[in-house]
């Protein structure tokens, strides 16, 4: 207990580093991540002798640049060979394998703690406070009890996105929280059961989100049904725990950076401050089964400039996806879909949205409305749509009754274009 205080209280403090220490501190991790890797796991020994890397050669992080990125399809092959030689007794975690098949993650029990204090110090972050009645509502993983818990303290309860949704209801209501932990797609189907919007169920000061990213019509319901409610992003998987999250000022989302090195690259190449790339994790706490320049797959796009908050540490805008769920134009150029979230966000009501890519010159847009609009708000919206695009594309409309629950992620853009 006392060495978890100890490292929580390391953790915070590393908040308020200036970036020349937060630096060094890295460089430092990064150098023994390598070694280890080298030393260790046969995988990336075999990856850096192809590459004609040795350990002596990857000083800094822009020193990553020199080995290949790693996917989770290289790790698979790997299998136990992507593990350190010697470990053992490791808890397992698992991706959602909403993008295929599932993918397992290895952690040591510290690693695993670790993992769980940043959690902490992220909602502490998030504008969490010690009193607060929070609600986790998607995982289906529950939360072991904690000594802060016993004694009141960042109480927290989970609510698992897998229960019947009447269940879901009635503990949601009877946990009346003050901060709301949710996976959207979650929150959404079980307002869509209850029939009301989030004021007639539960009235948090603080929601949320993780998992998935919130699309912007959704967003802009609650804030609209909700005056002072406040939206917080958490930006995280299951192969690297927490990713970045929104900072106080609410103006992007802060990178953990004393615990992962981030790239943002486009064609093995990084991208320029405002320009989307594909998200590209080094884990620095990870030695069971390091994750060295793993692709994530993730879009992101670093915020230029200094945040106002005073915190030295580099910040992304959310997740715009990835690059699987990009708008492919006649051209075979790869666009984001942003554009139409964004167009829709103040339609509302409308429910929900899908956006489904069958041909390189069309898009269906399904659209779920409260109640059934006029033709001219149809031909409205559709020409709204197609503004966003380029080259000429079309949007077919197409209207549905009744709005998808896809498990716990529901995809807002699916690609149905051969490979």
């Amino acid at each position: 207990m006392i060495s978890e205080v100890l490292e929580f209280v390391s953790l915070l403090h590393r908040r308020s580093w200036p970036r020349v220490r937060l630096e060094e501190y890295r460089r430092v991790k990064l150098r023994r991540l390598v070694r280890h890797a080298y030393d260790h796991v046969p995988y990336y020994r075999g990856l850096m002798d192809r590459a004609g890397v040795t350990p002596a050669d990857v000083r800094e992080p822009a020193d990553l640049l020199r080995l290949p990125v790693t996917t989770k399809a290289d790790l698979r092959r790997a299998g136990a060979d992507a593990l350190a030689r010697g470990a053992s007794d490791l808890t397992v975690l698992h991706t959602s394998g909403h993008s295929g098949v599932p993918f397992e993650v290895r952690l040591t029990s510290a690693e695993y703690r670790t993992r769980r204090l940043r959690d902490f110090r992220m909602l502490i972050g998030a504008g969490v406070r010690p009193r607060d009645r929070l609600t986790l509502l998607g995982p289906t993983r529950t939360r072991s009890s904690r000594l802060h818990r016993r004694l009141g303290l960042y109480r927290i309860e989970v609510l698992p996105g897998s229960l019947p949704l009447a269940e879901q209801l009635e503990r949601l209501r009877a946990s009346r929280p003050d901060v709301l932990w949710a996976y959207p797609t979650v929150l959404k189907s079980l307002l869509y059961y209850a029939g009301c919007g989030l004021g007639g169920i539960v009235r948090p000061r603080l929601v949320i989100t993780s998992s998935q990213t919130m699309e912007p019509v959704f967003r802009n319901q609650l804030l609209v049904d909700n005056p002072g409610l406040e939206i917080v992003d958490i930006y995280g998987s299951a192969e690297a725990g927490r990713i970045a999250a929104t900072c106080s000022s609410r103006l992007g989302l802060h990178l953990e950076d004393d615990a992962l090195i981030v790239e943002l690259l486009e064609d093995g190449r990084p991208v320029p401050p405002g320009r989307p790339g594909s998200t590209v994790l080094t884990c620095l706490d990870q030695f069971a089964m390091p994750l060295i320049r793993y692709e994530q797959g993730d879009l992101c796009r670093l915020i230029p400039g200094d945040c106002p908050c005073g915190r030295q540490v580099p910040r992304i805008a959310p997740p715009l996806g990835r690059r699987a769920d990009m708008v492919t134009l006649p051209s075979g150029r790869k666009i984001s879909c942003f554009a139409l979230d964004v167009a829709l966000r103040d339609e509302r009501a409308l429910r929900q949205y899908r956006f489904v890519q069958r041909s390189l010159h069309s898009i269906e847009a399904e659209l779920c409305f409260s109640h059934t609009p006029p033709p001219e708000k149809l031909r409205a919206v559709q020409q709204l749509l197609e503004a966003q695009l380029e080259e000429g594309m079309r949007v077919d409309v197409r209207l549905v009754p009744e709005p998808h629950f896809d498990g716990l992620k529901f995809k807002v853009f699916v690609s149905e274009l051969a490979s």
